[in-house]
């Protein structure tokens, strides 16, 4: 029997919280739309939302943002975490409060939805690879990053980190498991993030 089943909703997130080691507990988690931190006229390195590191920043097509934001969640669901739909974290954000302080504006955010966690993200490259499937000009190149705070303390408990340009098997292999797992051939930009957000699925702490 699972502690859902055990505890009324309200205490729920209370025992998440105080018991992190509970992988399955449950709780609502909040995915705010993906920030756009593209760059124009070549790559550039942009801090990342926690300023400790940088990204190498370039060609940022205008549905990028949505796109990564509606896969993360999707993984998200498929990975059985209990989310808030894409339409309250929408309604939330207005004006640039998320821009100009991505982690305290969306701690705020967090909490005025309710939920134990509240997941904020950015992406800053979404090259689609130029070419097919069995050979290319130009392969794919994805630059994001998405961080999950947790709203009792404010904690960022879980990271994703890319920055990555799909390579050769013989220019690569040491990335081969990732690259290659749908087969040995040449990804799009969308299959590229998909797999690199799925590496990093399995430590998500709030489920």
């Amino acid at each position: 029997m699972t502690l859902k089943k055990i505890l009324p909703a309200g205490a729920l997130c209370l025992t998440l919280l105080l018991l992190p080691s509970l992988g399955n507990a449950a709780g609502k988690v909040a995915v705010l739309p993906f920030l756009s931190r593209g760059s124009e006229g070549g790559e550039r390195l942009v801090p990342s939302l926690e300023g400790r590191s940088f990204f190498r920043s370039g060609e940022l097509p205008p549905y990028a943002p949505s796109l990564l934001t509606r896969l993360l969640w999707r993984k998200l669901r498929e990975a059985d975490v209990d989310l808030l739909p894409l339409s309250a974290s929408e309604e939330v954000v207005r004006g640039g409060a998320l821009r100009k302080d991505p982690l305290g504006a969306a701690l705020a955010m967090g909490r005025k939805m309710g939920a134990c966690g509240v997941v904020v993200g950015a992406v800053y490259r979404f090259q689609e690879r130029e070419g097919s499937s069995v050979g290319v000009i130009k392969p794919a190149s994805v630059a994001f990053e998405a961080l999950l705070i947790r709203i009792a303390d404010g904690r960022v408990i879980w990271r994703v980190r890319a920055d990555e340009t799909q390579r050769s098997l013989s220019e690569n292999l040491l990335q081969a498991g990732t690259f290659f797992r749908k087969g040995i051939r040449w990804l799009k930009a969308e299959e590229l993030a998909s797999l690199l957000i799925e590496k990093e699925m399995e430590a998500f702490p709030l489920r």
